[in-house]
């Protein structure tokens, strides 16, 4: 069972749990976001940290699992720890006691699906977290209030990618929602900017796993 919220944060795009009944694994696509996940088996919790990733991830899973996690907006940073630093990562962050875990040099609380949105403003509070609002407003195409050059410096420490990489990524993660919800290869290539069907078969082989026609053949499966 997999299911998702729309967060109402200003920090996160939405929350999502899944109750795993078969191991197995799927094909995480390019992002240039954080992405905090919790997972429990067996009484055992572990936490992990994914950092912006510029080509498709395979991510497995085991029966019995009970995943969920958080996916923050690409504004969103974390003071002491640079997405430079973990491009195409994911680390295992330390758990402190039963009940915590450690961020750089911050013990946290662990949080739960229900309580995700405060968790996120407590990291706020603290300082440990927080977001480039001038990226955020580039990002949903508002022109940036500063130099070209002072933007893409800032939107590379921000979001781990160059502004290209960010462009690349979401054009192809645009691409990837309309083949999966039906549209042909000709319209979603061109409803997702590209210039050619072509350019979207290589750019969704390496930033979603995929070609065209496998995404369009799982979604009839599904």
């Amino acid at each position: 069972m997999h299911e998702e919220r729309i967060s109402s944060s200003p920090h996160i795009q939405f929350v999502w749990r899944a109750h795993v009944e078969e191991s197995g694994s799927f094909t995480d696509l390019a992002h240039d976001f954080w992405v905090l996940v919790f997972r429990a088996l067996h009484d055992e919790t572990e936490v992990r940290l994914t950092g912006p990733v510029t080509k498709s991830l395979l991510i497995s899973y085991e029966a019995g699992q009970v995943n969920w996690g958080i996916v923050f907006k690409a504004h969103v940073f974390i003071h002491d720890l640079p997405k430079k630093d973990m491009l195409n990562k994911s680390t295992t962050l330390p758990l402190v006691g039963r009940k915590s875990f450690r961020l750089g040099k911050h013990v946290i609380q662990l949080p739960t699906f229900d309580t995700a949105e405060e968790f996120v403003e407590t990291l706020v509070r603290r300082g440990i977290l927080n977001a480039n609002m001038d990226i955020a407003q580039a990002l949903g195409k508002a022109a940036p209030a500063m130099s070209v050059r002072t933007f893409q410096r800032h939107h590379k420490r921000t979001t781990g990618l160059t502004q290209s990489q960010s462009q690349q990524v979401a054009r192809a993660r645009k691409a990837f929602m309309l083949l999966q919800e039906g549209k042909s290869i000709v319209a979603a290539a061109f409803e997702a900017g590209y210039a050619d069907q072509a350019h979207m078969t290589r750019s969704l082989k390496l930033l979603a796993g995929q070609t065209p026609g496998q995404i369009i053949a799982d979604y009839k499966q599904s």
